[in-house]
């Protein structure tokens, strides 16, 4: 969508360099610049990819962040799981391998 967008404003003469960042920032000036000589139908279908685009990548910021978090919390419980040793259900309760533990 990105390239398409990129496409559509070089048949016009705006280049823009690769890059989503660049891209997002340069499009709201391009549409807001009456010079550019952009006809209404082509700045139209341009602020709806634009649209699309800010929605993918909010879509794209919020999936990265809950996989930062999971992986986080996955890493928790691998160091609780590393650091408390060998645990052992006896019938009544958890215990440690080492220690005595015995069903009273």
């Amino acid at each position: 969508m990105a390239n398409q967008t990129r496409g559509l404003l070089s048949e016009f003469g705006i280049v823009i360099p690769q890059g989503i960042k660049t891209l997002r920032t340069r499009l709201p000036d391009i549409l807001e610049d009456a010079e550019n000589e952009l006809p209404s139908e082509i700045r139209d279908l341009i602020t709806m990819l634009n649209e699309r685009i800010q929605s993918i990548t909010e879509n794209v910021d919020l999936l990265e962040l809950k996989i930062r978090l999971s992986n986080k919390q996955i890493e928790q419980i691998k160091r609780l799981d590393r650091d408390s040793g060998d645990w052992a259900f006896n019938g009544k309760r958890f215990c440690r391998d080492d220690w005595k533990c015995r069903c009273v």
